[in-house]
């Protein structure tokens, strides 16, 4: 088991509680920007319960490292983002 620890962000005016019932663990963030570090295997197991994720996709919490969101599935890699980026500078540049 590693400590790793993951930064959580509360994006919302309002106090937003995170409960990972199977870890039994419970953070509650209050107030917009407020930042607080949760050790990685607790957001993992808390991914597979109803409403964890759903506070990250809906944009109530959010995590500022990428390699996070992607380990933790929130995100995937930037094999999609490159492949947009190149399509984006061949539009351009085949419009001059």
């Amino acid at each position: 088991m590693t400590n790793r620890m993951v930064l959580v962000q509360n994006m919302t005016n309002a106090t937003v509680t995170l409960v990972v019932r199977n870890s039994n663990f419970k953070r509650a963030l209050q107030g917009e920007g407020v930042k607080v570090n949760i050790p990685f295997d607790v957001l993992f197991n808390g991914m597979s319960e109803p409403g964890v994720d759903v506070m990250f996709q809906k944009g109530y919490l959010y995590i500022p490292n990428k390699q996070d969101r992607i380990d933790l599935g929130l995100e995937f890699a930037d094999d999609a983002e490159d492949k947009s980026e190149e399509a984006k500078t061949a539009l351009t540049s085949a419009e001059m």
